[in-house]
């Protein structure tokens, strides 16, 4: 008993350092698509402790004069009452990877990305775009992390459904 347990901590180990390796080697672009990536899964899942997560404190959109905490009060709105009949979250959020690009105006410290950002409702018996936007991102480097430090963005199609 003594050994498989010793076996599965060992194993357990391995993986985590090897994790860890993997993520300390990826490149800043990699990390920054990853960081947008976590933040479409946690809207998905209307996970109000998770979104924003890569959010600097700072952070602020010039276009709809917006900052964290007021980001942070719309998405809990919506993630409490725009919900299906089942209750579950109505709406879906997606990047254009094939139009996603990425610029670093400092290598290592400051970037900039632009991404088509579509979001969905997905109430009724299929998924309709509701609101489609055009994102200008900047990022900075602060303690090793890359955070979302300021955007702009312009309406595409339809509008905010909030």
């Amino acid at each position: 008993m003594k050994r498989a347990l010793l076996l599965v901590a060992a194993a357990l180990a391995v993986w985590l350092g090897g994790r860890e390796l993997w993520l300390s080697l990826r490149s800043d672009d990699e990390r920054i698509r990853a960081a947008l990536a976590e933040e479409v899964a946690a809207f998905d899942a209307a996970a109000a402790f998770s979104v924003l997560r890569h959010f600097a404190e700072d952070y602020r959109d010039v276009s709809g004069n917006f900052d964290r905490g007021m980001l942070r009060g719309a998405l809990l709105y919506a993630f409490q009452n725009r919900r299906t009949q089942d209750g579950a979250f109505r709406h879906r959020t997606e990047i254009d990877w094939d139009r996603f690009a990425i610029a670093m105006t400092d290598p290592g410290a400051a970037a900039e990305t632009t991404f088509p950002l579509v979001l969905y409702d997905q109430e009724g018996s299929g998924e309709v775009v509701v609101w489609a936007i055009e994102v200008v991102a900047k990022w900075a480097r602060r303690s090793g992390e890359w955070w979302i430090t300021g955007s702009t963005h312009r309406t595409t199609a339809g509008k905010r459904p909030w």
